[in-house]
């Protein structure tokens, strides 16, 4: 939905509702729906399954140069270096689990 939508639905012009949302928000519409939308690109990226460009799609954004600026600004990193970054956490946390049930289990 875009700010216009929502100040309509609001009955408020544009500009009312845009600072009436900044007021209440801190941010700005767009950069509001931007966090938005990175918050969901970074639970799809986890996930594996899709391309990184397919995720850029997906969660609303309309070119993939406009997505990674916007990933890279919020996350201080691009979209496939956080995906590349989360997946060696996740094998790291995976590889201690074991360890970590064994020693768990050893009587004291």
């Amino acid at each position: 939905m875009r700010e216009t939508d929502l100040a309509g639905l609001a009955g408020q012009s544009v500009s009312a509702f845009s600072r009436y949302f900044r007021r209440h928000t801190g941010v700005p519409f767009v950069q509001y729906v931007n966090r938005l939308r990175v918050n969901l690109a970074c639970q799809l990226l986890m996930s594996g399954e899709l391309s990184i460009t397919d995720i850029c799609y997906q969660v609303g954004f309309n070119n993939l140069s406009n997505f990674n600026r916007q990933f890279l600004a919020l996350k201080g990193m691009s979209p496939s270096r956080w995906r590349g970054y989360h997946q060696q956490l996740n094998a790291d946390s995976a590889a201690e689990s074991p360890d970590l049930l064994a020693s768990a289990d050893a009587p004291a």
